[in-house]
């Protein structure tokens, strides 16, 4: 058996991810394919397209064997923390050998070498003196591999999945694992590419076309279409315009403050804007700078809306969490019952018992997502959504 994890959205699964799975197996050789996968909410601050479990049946009827989710409060962090809770997920099965991801430069040992460095003392030292030239934190942090690797090394930090791909090599470092890091090279459409390239495109132009067909494996599309038509999906942000302003109107400076991510004063900032302005695009716009982007100021407010704090992505995730599985899923579940150094919780039941405030959280993000969809959807499905076995 040789099990290689992925960490994923499929926002949705399409044919650039089949394309993936399918070259994880060729060239690396994998039996197994372990999905971590975010759930109702994603990492660029926004809720998912469609809902997770939606989203997990696509991947296990094209590749995939078994889907873990990341939990909400590390699915929508920054690249360190959405890194370091999905390669924990991973290391925690006790079974995975390798983590497999797309990258610009396919260089794996590459990556493996900035991480190191960015982890070290030198590195500390050196982005704490570019950084007091008022530069942004991506700025400073290629300035400095720039002036220790050289310029090979820093043209990949320009690169966003090579940027992610350095985070889980540092969080293997972290987590002294022992999965080894195996790069694919990504072709065709790039991150958030509004480019077609044949019959693959980036999820961002899927969702902004609207077209969950084209680009897309075939035996998805009636498990997509199901959805549109019943008015699950696609979801949208826009539809808890009134939901999120109520929730920032009601926090206090000193609650704000507390929130993920927040730093440098960025409360008093967020607090003048929510005050001033009457939508979210107008507080966002009023916010963001070259220091806090867009994506930044998005999670911040998802995560006020399903009371997050700064200690919520504190460390590791609690538990590891099933959302699908088919019959190798299967196996890798019989392994894990020996191997894995976390809870497995596969039933409702077993969440309200061992999840804690982490579920509770889980719970309170499908429902904002539910409150997304075209037309609201009622009851708590969090508890009551089966898993999916294919």
């Amino acid at each position: 058996m040789k099990v290689a994890g992925i960490v994923a959205e499929y926002n949705p699964f399409h044919n650039g991810h089949a394309l993936m799975l399918e070259k994880t197996r060729k060239l690396l050789g994998a039996t197994h394919i372990i999905a971590v996968m975010s759930g109702n909410l994603v990492q660029r601050g926004d809720v998912a397209c469609m809902e997770k479990h939606i989203r997990a049946r696509a991947a296990l009827e094209n590749g995939a064997d078994l889907i873990i989710e990341l939990p909400a409060a590390w699915a929508i962090s920054r690249a360190e923390t959405f890194a370091m809770g999905a390669v924990s997920l991973l290391d925690a099965t006790g079974c995975c050998d390798y983590i497999s991801y797309g990258s610009e430069c396919a260089d794996s040992a590459l990556h493996m070498k900035c991480a190191q460095f960015l982890c070290s003392v030198k590195f500390s030292k050196i982005i704490k003196r570019n950084l007091r030239e008022g530069i942004s934190f991506a700025s400073a942090r290629e300035q400095a591999v720039k002036e220790v690797l050289g310029q090979q090394c820093a043209d990949i930090l320009k690169n966003p999945n090579d940027i992610l791909a350095i985070e889980y090599c540092k969080a293997l470092l972290a987590n002294d694992s022992k999965i080894l890091p195996f790069a694919v090279l990504r072709q065709g459409a790039f991150h958030d590419d509004n480019q077609t390239c044949g019959a693959i495109a980036s999820a961002s132009h899927i969702r902004k076309s609207g077209d969950y067909f084209s680009y897309t494996p075939q035996n998805a599309h009636e498990i997509y279409k199901e959805q549109i038509e019943e008015k699950k999906a696609p979801a949208s942000i826009a539809n808890l315009e009134r939901t999120l302003l109520y929730c920032l109107q009601n926090m206090s400076k000193e609650e704000i403050a507390l929130l993920p991510d927040i730093s440098e004063g960025l409360e008093h900032r967020i607090f003048d804007a929510i005050s001033k302005h009457g939508s979210i695009e107008q507080i966002t716009a009023a916010i963001k700078s070259k220091r806090y982007s867009h994506a930044r100021i998005r999670r911040i407010i998802l995560s006020a809306a399903i009371e997050l704090d700064n200690q919520s992505a504190y460390g590791i995730p609690p538990y590891l969490r099933v959302i699908g599985f088919n019959e190798k899923g299967r196996e890798l579940l019989g392994v894990m019952k020996n191997t894995a150094r976390l809870p497995v919780l596969t039933t409702s039941a077993q969440l309200l018992s061992f999840g804690g405030e982490c579920f509770n959280t889980e719970c309170r993000a499908t429902s904002l997502f539910n409150l997304s969809c075209p037309t609201p959807i009622a009851g708590k499905t969090e508890l009551t959504t089966p898993i999916v076995t294919v």
